[in-house]
Parts: C-alpha cells; sequence; structure tokens
C-alpha cells in the first residue's frame, strides 16, 4: 500500500490557496485511526456531549443571554444539502479583517453548537484554539470554515468567536432539512447532528454481507483532480465527490476486496496504490492528494501527447494484468487528452479487460451522456458509463453494476442506456 507525503501546515486568509485546502482537508479526514483504531494524527477539537461542559461565558454566550463584542465578523452559511455521501451537509464560512485583529496578538476561541430543535436527537458540539492569526500578504483577513452535517428536521446552530480578553463575535444560523419523499436510505436519522472532524472519511473496513451473495474483488481507478486547474472550492468539491463515489462502492454489501489505484492526468503518475486490501485508508489517500499541488511539472509532461501515453501505460498495465480482480471501475471528473487513445495500442488490455464500468461525475445534465476521452476504451472493452449528476444517480448507477455482475451482462454496454430511459442517470459510451 503507497502512502503519499505528509502535507505542511499553514494559514489562509481570503484569497485562493493551497493551505486553506490543506486545512479543510485535514478537518475532515483526520481523527479515525489504522487498523488497530489508533488516531491517525492529533485530534484537533474536543468533544462535549452537554450544554453544562461549555464554559459559562461560552454556554452563555450561545444561549443568547449575552453578547460579544470587538470584531466585525461575516458569516455565511451554505447548505445543507444531500451530497455524495447521502448526508445532508453544508459549511459555515466566517471572516474577521486584520483590522479588527491589528495589535490583538491573542489567541482565538471557535465555539460552536448544533441543536436539533424536535425529537431527541442530542446536540453537537465544536470547539477549536486557533494561534495568533498570521498576516498574509495580499490577504484582507482570516477566513475559518466549519463543516456541518445533518439528518432530517430543524435545526439551530449557535456559534461565537473570542480571545481570552472576551472580545469576540457570535451569531446564530436557522437550519431546516425536509424530509425526502423519495425512498432512498441516508447515513443520518432524523434529528442527528456532527461536525465533521474525521467521521466522515477515516480508516474504513469493507464489511461484505455474505447473504448478498459472495464477496467480489473488484479494482478501481481514481482519475484525481488537479489542484492547479481549479479553485480552491471546487477543487474541494471535486475530491469530495470522487472519494464519496469511492465510498459508495466500497461499502457496497458484495465489495470484499479492494484494489485501489489513485492517479492525477495532469501531473502523469500514480499517487497512492493498494492491492487487495479489505480496508481503505482515506487519511493515507488524502496526504497523497494534498500534495498535488506541490508537484512541479516535469517539462517531458508538457510534450504534446504525454498524457496520453500515460494513460494508455495505465489502461495496458491495469487491464492486460488484472490479478484477482473480477471488474474494474473507473471514477472520475470528465477526462480530456490532447490526442486520442489509440485502439490498436490498447488491444491487449480490451482482449484482457475483466467486467468495466466507468462512473463519471460532472455539473448539470449539459453533455452528460456525452463521451470523454476515456468513454472509447470502455466501449471498445464492452464495458458500461454512468454518468452521475446527483447522489440518488450515484446510489442506483453502483447497484446496476452489480446486477450486471450478477447476472453476466456486464458486457453488455447498452444496458445501461435502457436503465437511463427509465430514470436511473446513466448510460453507454
Amino acid at each position: 500500500m503507497g502512502e503519499g507525503p505528509k502535507p505542511p501546515g499553514g494559514q489562509s486568509g481570503y484569497p485562493e490557496s493551497r493551505s486553506i485546502v490543506r486545512l479543510l482537508l485535514a478537518l475532515l479526514l483526520s481523527g479515525v485511526g489504522g487498523p488497530a483504531g489508533q488516531g491517525a494524527g492529533a485530534q484537533q477539537l474536543e468533544r462535549y456531549r452537554v450544554d453544562s461542559e461549555l464554559l459559562p461565558i461560552d454556554r452563555a454566550v450561545l444561549d443568547r443571554r449575552a453578547e460579544l463584542r470587538g470584531l466585525r465578523c461575516k458569516s455565511t452559511l451554505m447548505g445543507p444539502r444531500l451530497g455524495f455521501d447521502f448526508r445532508f451537509s453544508g459549511t459555515l464560512q466566517v471572516r474577521i479583517p486584520y483590522s479588527d485583529l491589528a495589535g490583538r496578538e491573542e489567541a482565538l476561541s471557535v465555539v460552536a453548537r448544533l441543536q436539533p430543535l424536535a425529537g431527541r436527537g442530542a446536540p453537537a458540539f465544536f470547539k477549536q484554539q486557533l494561534p495568533p492569526p498570521r498576516r498574509e500578504a495580499g490577504a484582507r483577513g482570516i477566513q475559518l470554515s466549519l463543516n456541518y452535517a445533518v439528518g432530517e428536521g430543524r435545526y439551530r446552530l449557535d456559534w461565537l468567536i473570542r480571545n481570552r480578553l472576551g472580545e469576540g463575535c457570535s451569531r446564530r444560523h436557522g437550519l431546516k432539512v425536509k424530509p425526502s419523499r423519495r425512498n432512498m436510505v441516508l447515513r443520518m436519522g432524523p434529528g442527528e447532528a456532527v461536525f465533521f472532524q474525521g467521521e466522515s472519511f477515516g480508516f474504513e473496513r469493507l464489511n461484505p454481507d455474505p447473504s448478498s451473495g459472495s464477496p467480489l474483488h473488484v479494482k478501481v481507478l481514481l482519475n484525481l483532480p488537479p489542484f492547479k486547474d481549479l479553485g480552491r472550492r471546487l477543487f474541494m468539491d471535486d475530491v469530495l465527490r470522487v472519494l464519496a463515489i469511492l465510498r459508495e462502492i466500497a461499502s457496497h454489501p458484495r465489495v470484499g476486496k479492494l484494489d485501489l489505484v489513485a492517479f492525477n492526468l495532469k501531473d502523469q503518475r500514480v499517487i497512492y496504490d493498494q492491492r487487495g486490501e479489505d480496508f481503505i485508508d482515506y487519511p493515507g489517500l488524502y496526504h497523497a492528494i494534498s500534495a498535488l499541488d506541490d508537484v512541479k511539472i516535469q517539462a517531458n509532461a508538457l510534450r504534446m501527447g504525454a498524457d496520453t501515453e500515460f494513460l494508455t501505460g495505465l489502461l495496458r498495465a491495469e487491464f492486460e494484468s488484472p490479478g484477482e480482480a473480477e471488474a474494474v471501475i473507473l471514477v472520475g471528473p470528465r477526462l480530456e487528452l490532447k490526442r486520442d487513445l489509440d485502439r490498436q495500442e490498447l488491444a491487449g488490455a480490451v482482449e484482457a479487460a475483466p467486467p468495466t464500468f466507468y462512473l463519471r461525475y460532472q455539473f448539470g445534465s449539459f453533455g452528460a451522456n456525452w463521451g470523454d476521452a476515456v468513454t472509447p476504451f470502455v466501449k471498445w472493452a464492452g464495458g458500461t458509463f454512468f454518468s452521475i449528476q446527483e447522489p440518488l444517480d450515484l446510489r442506483r448507477s453502483v447497484q446496476r453494476m452489480m446486477q450486471l455482475l450478477d447476472t453476466g451482462r456486464e458486457r453488455t454496454p447498452t444496458a445501461a442506456s435502457a436503465d437511463q430511459k427509465k430514470g436511473g442517470g446513466s448510460g453507454s459510451p
């Protein structure tokens, strides 16, 4: 199993910043450990179970019995919306101008409470100590991001930021998730709430269910987006969607063993590789992802057709010698090449290909079922293409994929087209 280098720390202001990307990913992926269940890194957040465990000043502010002044905080609450991890999640962003922090070399305390307003759900708490902010060139202030997830229902989000002198700011936001009319299984029940701190993507073991059939050994080729081609938020969205699709595949009760090969076409290299495991080390995968923006592209990688040569070599290596994998699944955003793949160069891979599937996600419906650079290969291999635009597309596509494996129709590329006409969200190349 491969591991990427650990990311360095850093702070960020308003501009697009690599350090913010690492901070957000670290909050999402840290905290759950390795095989023995030990922590993968230092826990950054303190857990509270009830209001009485909060400091009196913090509890009074969250209950709106006291008010903090001295910092002009601007907050934006995004979400909640259904994500590819089948939870309703969102982000609270808080910005503080440097002018309010000038002359105040104080650490900041961030405290938040997410309270269900109905049912028996317990509130979720967040507390973090931030070091004294450092001013960065070009930044107008500091920006803090806090991620949360909830089940169906109504909630109240209270938060505060203060220094030890009692200067700070606080706000209250209301959240509501209406009960869904669609028959789908969510990862969180009504009234459940959590702040992201590793529960989403930690070290996770596969959990095959023998009653669903004999466990499958699948290989996933994960196409990761490069930071250098995207802004911070688009990069985060793309990474989380790719990981959520991977998780949906790995959590299926038919999957018992997994080969995982994560690659980046821009840098033309494999950044993570594990074979025949019954777990996924998401923190290790994160370290490899976070290093993407630090890699300097070699001059050879800029040569016309170099990306096509890299992808051709990767497909030949993984399909001509699939090992014990009973299916190969390509996952990622739309993939483009400067020069098309050559069928003759890939003849051996096409001939030896096990059942092949391509799960590609994108925003919006325009061109959703149009091919990209890799769909011709999937078609040559007799595989099936699925277009993933929203969470339900993902679940239906994974279920359909398993059905095709079970019925022996995995080499019928038109099967998914018929399924899409019924609203399945998938199509053939």
